[in-house]
């Protein structure tokens, strides 16, 4: 038999099989764990913690109210006075809304004004200011719209009418004038002392009916010696 042999020039059917290299090993480390980045040095490690205290923040005292209005009438609250002014009337934006359910069918509910008054302060001087057409009236004196009137210890507030009296202010800083003679006390309103001296003290006051500042002099008796007396 004759052996079959491929044609001249043709490819080769032998192969030549090649090793195939294998992978080379490595080691691999496992986690780094925090005992083992800390140092022998004592230093601390960035997982480590220091308890530390807070200073305690001082809680702001609350502030003291320097009026009071007591009510007088049904349908009305009493109020402390904190801030310098309060606005007070039938409108929802009033600091104090008169919207009591008991007073809103009643007439005289119907002629409070949306913005009938503001108290209010200038330092240690207190003023009630009308803003109704109706009027607000300070122990029965019409103040008059867009006018002022100080406001004293015991002053009987009135909306509207002389009688329809609805608050009773008290000055919680207290200059009390149930001492003065009377005809004093019907013109002017005492407030702070401005002044003293040997035979008494100086103290600011309001004329009732312009609101005109004046300083008047108090003199005490007890402080001079009658005469014969040693």
């Amino acid at each position: 038999m004759s052996e079959e042999r491929p044609p001249e020039g043709g490819p080769s059917q032998s192969t030549q099989s090649k090793p195939q290299s294998q992978p080379a090993s490595s080691s691999s480390s496992g986690p780094t764990t925090s005992s083992q980045s800390s140092s022998g040095s004592g230093t601390l490690s960035s997982v480590d913690t220091i308890p530390v205290t807070l200073p305690s923040v001082p809680e702001e005292p609350e502030a003291e109210p320097w009026g009071r209005l007591l009510p007088m009438a049904r349908g009305f609250r009493s109020h402390d006075c904190v801030e310098d002014q309060y606005l007070f009337g039938r409108d929802s934006k009033c600091n104090y809304v008169l919207d009591d359910p008991d007073n809103r069918g009643s007439r005289k509910f119907q002629i409070y004004s949306k913005k009938h008054f503001r108290i209010y302060r200038e330092g240690c001087e207190v003023f009630v200011e009308d803003y109704s057409n109706n009027g607000t009236f300070v122990d029965g004196i019409l103040i008059g719209k867009n006018r002022k009137l100080p406001l004293v210890n015991n002053a009987v507030l009135a909306l509207s009418e002389r009688r329809n009296k609805v608050f009773v202010y008290i000055d919680l800083m207290s200059h009390d004038q149930s001492s003065l003679p009377k005809e004093l006390q019907e013109k002017y309103l005492l407030t702070r002392q401005i002044g003293t001296g040997v035979c008494g003290e100086v103290k600011l006051a309001f004329e009732r009916s312009s609101c005109r500042k004046y300083a008047v002099k108090i003199i005490k008796k007890k402080n001079f010696q009658s005469e014969g007396v040693s």
